[in-house]
């Protein structure tokens, strides 16, 4: 299954490209054994594909946090945000903005 609605260079910076190639590389992990060869893009519908279930969200959540640095909330865990490695980057980016806000509630 290749998925060839979006082209790959989209003009976003190396940071973002470096994000979702790490990502997809990931899902890759996640889903080779069971799938077998396959190539995902960054718009390749994982979730439509069913790629992603319960278990294999819980170990990608848990990679984005270790990897990223990030802490991703119970309320971002939703298919919209877990769709495509685009909506994943999507969060890792919000997540990181959230983190580096400043906490208005210290004194």
């Amino acid at each position: 299954m290749t998925d060839t609605s979006r082209p790959e260079g989209d003009g976003a910076s190396s940071c973002d490209r470096e994000i979702r190639l790490l990502i997809r590389e990931y899902i890759a992990t996640l889903v080779t054994a069971a799938d077998g060869e396959l190539e995902i893009t960054d718009s390749s519908p994982i979730l439509e594909w069913g790629l992603l279930n319960s278990l294999t969200v819980t170990r990608l959540i848990a990679f984005l946090e270790r990897t990223f640095h990030i802490k991703v909330s119970a309320a971002d865990v939703n298919g919209g945000n877990f769709r495509t490695v685009h909506h994943i980057a999507d969060l890792v980016r919000r997540c990181r903005d959230a983190d580096a806000a400043p906490d208005d509630t210290r004194l």
